[in-house]
């Protein structure tokens, strides 16, 4: 199981990540679930010394390999690394803030200490409230574009932009969250520059027609599906399949 979390290159194992952002370990308690997706559930979180409230991203090795191959592992994995790769490198108002990542030491748990942001996510205020009014679209709106232009001046592609993935606090403060897509511009291709990014319906024409290269236009492309489902109340371009998505589009 170890061979997992190695690497050729040691900058990208996944031990080397797992130092703390602010050289000190934060010692934490897990609390309830608030979140779940695929391959991980996110939990509220206490910080032990100091009582702040964090959230913490885990992802369940063992589960991942219910019916999996060892290939499916490590790509699951590699996005994890990638996530943490990209969040140490972030400093900004509206990107979540990383704090440090775990390893169990039965090597079955991997966490990931979060900011804690309570307000729920851009998709479950659509859902719960239904018409927003333009100058709360357009506080949203500026924000996000705001946090992506900082991940676009140090050079990440988000890849992954929907309305799941944007967080609110109680202060209406935006905060991009879910980079494990993210990649550099300068990143070497593979196979997850093409297939496996972005969810089906936010994905650009040029994603969905397996283009072999892509700029950061297509977060721009994510950010215009976001909006318009915020003003429409409902997803732009919902294919069933991937053979649908294009003439919805079109």
């Amino acid at each position: 199981k170890q061979k997992i979390f190695e690497s050729e290159n040691s900058e990208n194992s996944f031990m080397q990540l797992t130092t703390p952002r602010s050289g000190l370990y934060i010692r934490w308690r897990r609390g309830e679930i608030v979140g779940e997706g695929a391959y991980a559930k996110v939990f509220q979180c206490l910080n032990i010394e100091t009582g702040e409230l964090m959230a913490v991203k885990t992802f369940s090795v063992i589960c991942i390999q219910i019916g999996d191959n060892i290939e499916k592992i490590q790509k699951q994995v590699n996005v994890i690394k990638s996530e943490i790769r990209v969040l140490r490198k972030l400093s900004h108002s509206n990107i979540i803030k990383y704090y440090q990542a775990d390893l169990s030491d039965d090597m079955k748990l991997i966490n990931i200490l979060l900011e804690y942001v309570p307000g729920g996510s851009l998709k479950s205020l659509i859902f719960k409230y239904k018409t927003l009014e333009i100058p709360v679209i357009r506080n949203y709106g500026k924000q996000l574009l705001i946090g992506l232009n900082y991940l676009h001046e140090n050079k990440i592609i988000h890849r992954d932009l929907k309305p799941s993935n944007l967080l609110l606090n109680k202060n209406c403060d935006l905060k991009i969250c879910d980079l494990g897509l993210a990649r550099g511009y300068s990143d070497g291709q593979d196979e997850n520059l093409t297939e496996y990014v972005v969810t089906r319906w936010y994905r650009a024409p040029e994603v969905i027609l397996n283009a072999s290269h892509y700029t950061k236009a297509l977060d721009i492309w994510g950010v215009g599906c976001v909006f318009a489902e915020v003003i429409g109340r409902s997803p732009l371009f919902p294919g069933e399949d991937y053979l649908d998505q294009v003439p919805r589009i079109i």
